[in-house]
């Protein structure tokens, strides 16, 4: 697969083999690769050639429709030169009585053979939509219910069951603003669906689930959150709050992580550092107005002024000039560094046999050094 996504000259591929089907469903992207690599196969490198492309799958699985149809759009008459092979195809001898495999696959390809022809990824939608308005009259479907095709909708060689729950699952989302749904309708789709008597009462239901959903805040609703509900001390880090009906959309609830939140944003008032989450000038000032943030915030600098100290190589040559003036340090020795050789606040440990291990090579001519030092480094050492 990795030659085949390249631009690569392969005159001798003659066949090409898909481990999965591609559907019409999936990006442009993959269909594209699709037929780039049906495409490697089909070059004439030699007179009367002729490509197979293999397809490893299921008999019941219906994305093969999908990657025909793509296929018909480049080759009408791809369907002539469809075959199916069973796990039989090598075997020399032709049996007195066909097995049962070798019966499925005789429907497989007589289906398919006239679906590839007859089915268009577009209507195979609207096909649906006629199947649940004429077969569910009267009643919603449920969940995993099959139910069988309507007179006057069944297609020759299609199966003879309609997942109806299913399929209203798939499309409920059209009624949300906003949001994508697994199988998308037409404005004349949605309406068929919506003529039906049970429909009114079931949409209700999916708006209801849809309000009762957690509500997702914003950076501003939760700095607002914080100093409603810690107006007098922090929050500890595993306090998860109900966020008062006033502070969201009516009908939804929420739950708010204030530790988790007040860990996320305080390095907001760290110099340099990457904060979780992002507070501009106004939500910092918000969140400072606390009476204990302050404190909080001396305790934030205190530690982080207690980190150990990351040293540049400038300054290991210095320490070790400094720290091991008379004799060599030993590979597992790690000294610590008098604080006048450290920012104020910090402290730091210097392994020194490790330095002075990944500095060797820089006197061997042509090697490369685990650290790199520059011709002024070399003579201080």
């Amino acid at each position: 697969r990795e030659h085949m996504e390249q631009v690569e000259q392969l005159p001798w591929f003659a066949s090409v083999f898909y481990t999965y089907v591609p559907s019409s469903s999936c990006s442009d992207r993959s269909l594209a690769r699709t037929v780039q690599r049906l495409c490697r196969a089909v070059r004439l490198d030699r007179p009367n050639k002729k490509a197979m492309a293999f397809l490893w799958t299921d008999l019941s699985n219906y994305t093969v429709l999908g990657m025909l149809s793509m296929l018909k759009d480049m080759d009408p008459n791809f369907h002539q030169k469809m075959h199916v092979c069973s796990s039989h195809y090598d075997q020399l001898y032709s049996p007195p009585v066909l097995s049962e495999e070798q019966v499925e696959v005789e429907n497989f390809k007589e289906r398919f053979r006239l679906d590839a022809v007859k089915w268009q990824p577009g209507s195979a939608v609207q096909w649906k939509v006629d199947c649940l308005c004429a077969a569910c009259r009267s009643r919603c479907p449920k969940t995993r219910e099959r139910l069988a095709v309507p007179t006057g909708l069944a297609i020759e060689g299609a199966p003879a069951t309609f997942p109806a729950g299913q399929f209203l699952y798939q499309v409920d989302l059209n009624w949300r603003e906003g949001a994508t749904p697994h199988t998308g309708l037409s404005q004349e789709q949605m309406g068929q669906i919506e003529k039906l008597p049970w429909f009114a009462s079931r949409l209700e239901k999916w708006q209801a689930r849809w309000n009762q959903c957690k509500y997702s805040a914003s950076v501003e609703e939760k700095v607002q959150w914080l100093c409603k509900l810690c107006p007098k001390e922090p929050p500890t880090q595993a306090s998860r709050l109900d966020v008062p009906k006033e502070l969201v959309p009516e009908g939804s609830t929420a739950t708010f992580s204030a530790g988790t939140f007040l860990q996320d944003i305080k390095l907001n008032w760290r110099e340099g550092a990457k904060p979780g989450t992002h507070l501009n000038r106004e939500h910092m000032e918000q969140v400072e107005q606390l009476p204990w943030f302050a404190s909080r915030l001396e305790k934030w600098q205190a530690r982080w002024n207690q980190c150990k100290y990351s040293a540049s190589v400038e300054e290991k040559v210095q320490w070790l000039c400094k720290l091991c003036p008379k004799e060599p340090p030993t590979q597992a020795s790690r000294l610590d560094v008098p604080k006048e050789l450290v920012p104020e606040g910090s402290t730091a440990t210097f392994s020194a046999g490790e330095f002075l291990k990944s500095i060797e090579l820089n006197w061997r001519e042509g090697a490369k050094p685990g650290t790199h030092l520059n011709r002024e480094h070399m003579e201080q050492v």
